[in-house]
């Protein structure tokens, strides 16, 4: 629905990101239908409607193995982190900014006090 969004938002132009999202969408699209075919095969395997490949089978062990690299908690760990170092980002930038911010009022303060005394 994103690249539907954008070729609407952009009315008729087609820029880098509506061809990129398009072509995303579409591949999420291909890897949900293959998924879908591997589930039905192992559900027909499992049944017995189908018969068993175990070089199939090897294939999609592997396959998922490769994908489970990481257990839910580590996942969980691994965001939090992430997320901790963005939200610290964000704080250092504010403050930075503050910092320089203030400095600015105090020099403009001192050139309004040197004026007054002067004056």
């Amino acid at each position: 629905h994103l690249a539907k969004t954008a070729k609407e938002a952009t009315a008729g132009y087609s820029s880098d990101f509506t061809s990129h999202t398009t072509s995303v969408a579409k591949s999420v699209l291909m890897l949900q239908k293959r998924v879908n075919e591997l589930l039905a095969y192992v559900e027909g395997v499992k049944a017995g409607t189908k018969p068993k490949d175990h070089a199939v089978l090897r294939e999609l062990l592997a396959v998922c193995h490769a994908l489970n690299t990481k257990q839910p908690d580590a996942l969980a760990v691994k965001f939090q982190a992430d997320h901790d170092e963005a939200m610290l980002s964000v704080y250092l930038s504010a403050l930075t900014k503050t910092v320089a911010h203030t400095g600015d009022l105090l020099d403009k303060f001192t050139v309004t006090q040197e004026r007054k005394s002067y004056g």
